[in-house]
């Protein structure tokens, strides 16, 4: 279990924040963010990191609980919404060897649902006490969208039951997908130095060829090969939104 002084002001701190933000109509709340990522050793003589999918699972369901409880103390006629932590990638790891394995995204995924899955078959709650809303990042491009959500739906059904789904919806949310199927160019701009650097446009970057780097050339050029990037990434925000 949390402290019960951890536990507290967790408590203190969602009860200022609904007061805050029921007042201005807010009822969605994520808890945390890519969490899976952030090991900080600072926190390591707290809690055991090895736990964070059962650490996990007891916060979303101590905000979830906080944060309706105070809604309705608040007179709110509409419940909040919570969210899970935006899950960092939904792709798989491939090594030299071309070995896929699962990444440790992934693996914290099942992790906190086996946690939350073992909580509810030892009480009367049901998955929207922990969350209503599954939150997943994707940067790896159109090809493997859906290969990714069917993935992500497989692990749901897996560790939680057909039925849950029902019950929970899906957002895809910092949705780079151009970083890895629209690669632009080569364009050329003139160095005062260097002569003709010639780049792409990878993603949302500038990609120098022939071992050139942003280091080495004028500020101008960076500048202008910066915005002949921009150019052609504004129809990458239409395409990333449909």
């Amino acid at each position: 279990l949390f402290r019960s002084e951890t536990k507290e002001a967790i408590k203190g701190y969602l009860e200022n924040v609904a007061i805050k933000s029921a007042s201005n109509g807010i009822r969605h709340f994520e808890v945390g963010n890519e969490l899976e990522r952030f090991p900080h050793p600072s926190v390591l003589g707290i809690y055991n990191w090895k736990k964070i999918d059962r650490y996990y699972m007891r916060l979303l369901k101590l905000s979830k609980s906080t944060l309706v409880n105070k809604y309705q103390e608040l007179g709110e006629d509409q419940s909040p919404i919570t969210i899970f932590s935006g899950l960092f990638s939904t792709d798989y790891n491939v090594d030299r060897e071309w070995e896929i394995s699962q990444p440790h995204n992934l693996d914290f995924l099942q992790k906190v649902l086996r946690e939350i899955k073992d909580d509810m078959d030892d009480s009367d709650k049901t998955i929207n006490d922990y969350f209503d809303i599954f939150n997943f990042h994707h940067y790896q491009g159109w090809k493997t969208l859906r290969t990714h959500i069917n993935n992500l739906r497989n692990i749901f059904i897996e560790e939680l039951g057909t039925n849950i789904l029902d019950d929970l919806s899906f957002w895809a949310t910092e949705i780079g997908l151009t970083n890895n199927d629209l690669t632009t160019g080569p364009f050329e701009v003139n160095d005062s130095s260097l002569g003709k650097v010639s780049f792409s446009c990878n993603g949302h970057s500038v990609q120098y060829e022939s071992g050139v780097n942003e280091s080495i050339v004028t500020g101008q050029t960076a500048e202008e090969a910066k915005n002949k990037c921009k150019d052609q990434f504004i129809s990458n925000t239409i395409k990333e939104s449909r």
